[in-house]
């Protein structure tokens, strides 16, 4: 059984023709990043709440920002301290 918020995510990934969370992870870091100016721990965090695994978000993190952000480390999401 999905949680609502699981769903929504699934049936969100469905519209935008995705199909895998790696995916829909770099598009959703991507269009946070672009459109809010989010950092990497709250779009991290949104996932989070869409029901992605940790290992999903990081892969599609990376993907997502592999050229627009030196340095960036993907250890940073994991908690609120980074």
């Amino acid at each position: 059984m999905y949680t609502a918020a699981e769903l929504a995510a699934k049936l969100e990934k469905q519209e935008l023709g995705l199909q895998s969370d790696v995916e829909y992870s770099r598009v959703y870091a991507r269009q946070k990043w672009r459109q809010n100016r989010w950092a990497v721990y709250r779009i991290s965090m949104g996932l989070r709440q869409k029901g992605v695994s940790e290992l999903d978000i990081k892969a599609g993190i990376d993907l997502a920002f592999e050229k627009s952000l030196e340095g960036y480390d993907s250890s940073d999401c994991d908690d609120g301290e980074g």
